[in-house]
């Protein structure tokens, strides 16, 4: 019984996160809002479409993941930039900066194949 409330509970909070993301295929972006009107943007990335295999409980299955690569972009509730950076195969790369919720640039870091090197 308690397995099949904890699946309700996981499923329920599921679908009610899923209102807030809207995933653009056409355009490979993924969004996810702060709210369910989706009128306040809290990410936006690029993504890739993969193809995941695997084994549970000794079954195989295959499933579709959407990987982060390309731009991304995060903002404060308050629709400031909190930060702007690039993912190579859900890694950070490249550049990354970091603002305030007032738009003041607090920092830059530097990333190659997921690893901070500042």
């Amino acid at each position: 019984m308690k397995k099949l409330s904890l699946i309700f509970i996981l499923s329920f909070a599921f679908l009610c996160d899923a209102k807030s993301q809207v995933i653009d295929d056409e355009n490979g972006k993924t969004y996810y809002y702060f709210d369910n009107d989706k009128k306040q943007v809290k990410e936006i990335f690029h993504h890739l479409r993969q193809m995941k295999f695997g084994k549970r409980d000794g079954v195989d299955f295959d499933t579709i993941v959407y990987v982060k690569h390309g731009p991304y972009l995060k903002y404060h509730p308050n629709g400031q930039l909190e930060c702007s950076g690039y993912y190579h195969y859900e890694k950070p790369d490249s550049i990354w900066k970091r603002y305030s919720a007032q738009g003041q640039l607090l920092g830059i870091d530097r990333y190659v194949n997921g690893q901070k090197i500042n």
